[in-house]
């Protein structure tokens, strides 16, 4: 069976995998501070500081997918600029779901 394209699959798979390691220690983060006495945005920033490693792993990964077999200066900093944008989005993100995270185990306890 021909296997054209199993470089790429396999490099977008090392994304994914990247991307995945980031949001889960996001989560894991999250859930660790969720309950000290620091405020939810502080708890984010703290979350997000405690994973740049996999943020860092992540961008990486991600530009070395992009520019696979790119010649082209212009084009790799296109693709630079794109992950640059999109991990901009992605800590967004981060940020605002440990938030939600912290307000509602907040929540949670309050009621018990």
């Amino acid at each position: 069976m021909d296997k054209v394209g199993a470089p790429e699959d396999a490099g977008l798979e090392r994304v994914k995998k990247s991307l995945l390691a980031y949001t889960d220690c996001i989560n894991s983060e999250g859930a660790r501070l969720a309950l000290s006495n620091a405020t939810p945005s502080e708890i984010a920033e703290a979350a997000h500081a405690g994973c740049l490693a996999e943020l860092n792993s992540y961008q990486r990964t991600a530009l070395r997918y992009l520019n696979t077999g790119v010649g082209s200066l212009n084009r790799k900093e296109e693709s630079s600029r794109l992950i640059s944008e999109r991990s901009k989005k992605l800590v967004e993100d981060a940020k605002a779901h440990v938030i939600r995270l912290v307000v509602e185990e907040r929540a949670l306890a309050t009621e018990k």
